[in-house]
């Protein structure tokens, strides 16, 4: 992630310190499927993916539309921005 990314989700708009803190109190999914995946170019050293995703954790099952913004820099893809959505 870069510095100044940010996490928009249903109700709170997260900054990474505070992204990271969640993902470090949540277990990880147990599974989870990407559908119809879309990628625009931001030229050359950004972009964004869209895609529907479906993940389950036990008896949990959440359906999200998600857009992830990527910055390439220093050699490798950064998220800057993350937004999800309950499909």
């Amino acid at each position: 992630m870069t510095r100044d990314a940010l996490m928009i989700v249903e109700g709170d708009v997260l900054g990474r310190d505070d992204v990271l803190t969640a993902f470090r109190g949540t277990a990880p999914w147990d599974a989870y499927e990407i559908h119809e995946p879309a990628v625009v170019r931001l030229g050359e050293r950004a972009g964004i993916l869209a895609y529907r995703a479906v993940a389950r954790r036990g008896d949990e099952v959440a359906d999200l539309r998600m857009s992830t913004t990527y910055l390439y820099d220093d050699g490798a893809w950064h998220v800057a921005a993350h937004q999800q959505t309950p499909a």
